[in-house]
């Protein structure tokens, strides 16, 4: 049974995963619906797997319970609340479908998976946009010789970037990872 509901888990999150990050690279507008059908769809699945292993196995105790629901629920405030707080930081520079992501990756992976996924998604985000923005600035100074001299940070404030596929990207790498050393979803 743990295994066909992690599988469940797995292929769901990846599959709208791929479906919004699709989205986002194309348009980044990723329609509200989609971003919290997952994020809802995730913590209803993780629930009824919590339930029933607690009506169907009497040896739990409380502490069991209160482990099976810590993680989603737990990894899923995480999300959200660290990239609510981004957000309003950023004066909404992040989108809103960032932030519900967010918290599908911390429903899908526990607290610590989602950690370790949004280091692994900046970590390569910020060498895409150092990378764009070095091209960018050899473009420019190439086409424009001396009388244009573009600032590099300047350049890389200015790109804009769909977070979505690096998060899901991230997501599966801590999946792999998390399959290679035993540990469970």
């Amino acid at each position: 049974m743990e295994n066909a509901v992690a599988g469940t888990l797995i292929t769901v999150f990846f599959f709208f995963g791929l479906i919004l990050s699709c989205i986002d690279i194309k348009s980044q507008q990723i329609p509200r619906f989609l971003s919290l059908s997952l994020f809802f769809l995730l913590l209803i699945i993780q629930t009824f797997y919590g339930v029933f292993l607690l009506l169907s196995n009497q040896s739990f105790s409380l502490s069991d319970a209160a482990l099976i629901f810590y993680k989603p629920y737990s990894g899923a405030l995480a999300g959200i609340l660290s990239f609510l707080f981004i957000r309003l930081a950023s004066r909404k520079k992040l989108g809103l479908a960032d932030v519900w992501f967010s918290g599908s990756v911390g429903a899908f992976l526990g607290i610590f998976g989602w950690f370790f996924s949004i280091l692994i998604a900046c970590f390569f985000a910020l060498m895409w946009i150092f990378a764009l923005a070095i091209l960018r600035t050899l473009r420019i100074s190439r086409e424009a010789g001396a009388a244009v001299k573009k600032d590099f940070l300047t350049t890389a404030r200015q790109i804009k970037l769909a977070f979505i596929p690096f998060l899901v990207g991230s997501t599966l790498a801590v999946c792999v990872f998390y399959y290679i050393s035993g540990v469970r979803l």
